[in-house]
């Protein structure tokens, strides 16, 4: 049986800790990029404009500035998810292991990702047999965080 390549409408974008619990610690001033907040708007209000789906993904631990308690646990304040865009809170590292984003996905046809956040890179691994993922979009996802996001920003397939 062949495998079909995942078209732009099979794709959602994650948004990964990108939370004030990241704000509470001194190493935020030395961040490598100052335009995270303006980029990854921007790759939002991307998907929004295609009508794709946006999902946003918090992490907790036992750090302070990470506990589910603390005053600093929260999405940052540019981030405003609509209705339909799902808040998920992950325990572990990886935002499938510990959420059920696996089956969000997979009930909503989901088939390629764009990936985005703070330190997303530890953040996310899909393990699921049998099923092919594009992880093409990470690239423009990761673009966007650091900056470098095409002119166009609201056509969405100029981003990958």
């Amino acid at each position: 049986m062949a495998t079909t390549r995942p078209t732009l409408q099979d794709s959602a974008l994650l948004v990964i800790d990108v939370q004030d619990s990241f704000k509470a610690t001194p190493r935020w001033e030395r961040r490598s990029n100052p335009a995270l907040e303006v980029n990854v708007d921007r790759l939002i209000q991307a998907y929004r404009a295609a009508a794709l789906p946006v999902f946003f993904i918090l992490h907790s631990d036992q750090d302070e500035p990470f506990r589910t308690t603390s005053p600093h646990y929260r999405l940052m304040d540019f981030l405003k998810p609509g209705p339909d865009e799902p808040v998920l809170h992950k325990t572990t590292r990886n935002c499938f292991t510990s959420t059920p984003l696996q089956r969000m996905l997979t009930q909503r046809g989901i088939r390629r990702l764009a990936i985005t956040g703070i330190q997303m890179e530890q953040c996310w691994r899909p393990r699921w047999p049998g099923t092919w993922w594009s992880t093409s979009a990470g690239t423009a996802a990761t673009a966007a965080a650091r900056g470098s996001l095409p002119a166009r920003e609201n056509d969405i397939k100029n981003t990958f």
